[in-house]
């Protein structure tokens, strides 16, 4: 019996160590903590007090990113076929200061068969007598014609040729005019594909592939 006894005594006093060992371990993990803490406040506070007073303040601010060029896609010009289509049409148009053009209509392409224009652009000019911002660009189209070659159509109003021959001649024209017998074939072939919105002045360009576009006046003084 006094052995049972002792040996439950032993037993408590070795679970009452254990714990103190416990707490004791747990007291001194909380003050090495603490301490630590302490110590970085301390070398913050140093690290600050090393600082001048009048240093500015730092403020961080977000990279800004390099802007990526902005990539325009130029319009593809295709050449036009080697052969016209069966539904082309061929005309020869008068004019009323140099002799005669032939051209042939074909879909939306346009082929000036004269070889004072192969492999070059060509530019419509499409004016009329009575148009006063027609007058107002004589100056500019006698510039621009210097450098470019152009073929005037009449396209405001009826006009007989010998009207529009003496206009022409007045204001001193010097490119090919179409007579206006027939260049309405060509007004409505213009017409009839939204190439042209009949407004006038306009300037359509021709390229050596025969491919229609409508460029403004002023941009071919550049």
């Amino acid at each position: 019996m006094f052995k049972m006894i002792l040996s439950i005594a032993l037993v408590l006093s070795f679970i009452g160590c254990t714990q103190k060992s416990q707490t004791v371990s747990t007291a001194k993990a909380k003050k090495t903590l603490t301490a630590k803490k302490v110590v970085k406040k301390v070398t913050d506070k140093k690290a600050l007090q090393k600082l001048p007073k009048n240093s500015p303040k730092i403020i961080s601010k977000p990279v800004a990113q390099k802007a990526t060029p902005e990539v325009i896609s130029k319009p593809v010009v295709k050449p036009a076929p080697t052969k016209p289509s069966s539904h082309a049409k061929t005309v020869v148009f008068p004019t009323v200061n140099d002799g005669t053009i032939v051209m042939t209509m074909d879909d939306n392409i346009l082929y000036i068969k004269d070889p004072r224009y192969f492999g070059q652009k060509v530019y419509l000019f499409l004016f009329g007598r009575d148009c006063p911002y027609c007058r107002q660009e004589i100056g500019t189209v006698k510039q621009i014609a210097k450098t470019h070659k152009i073929i005037g159509v009449h396209a405001h109003k009826m006009i007989g040729d010998r009207a529009l021959t003496r206009y022409v001649r007045s204001i001193g024209y010097s490119f090919p005019i179409l007579s206006f017998k027939k260049d309405i074939k060509l007004i409505r072939f213009l017409l009839h594909h939204q190439i042209w919105d009949g407004s006038t002045p306009a300037i359509i360009e021709v390229d050596e592939y025969g491919n229609l576009r409508e460029v403004e006046l002023y941009s071919l003084l550049k």
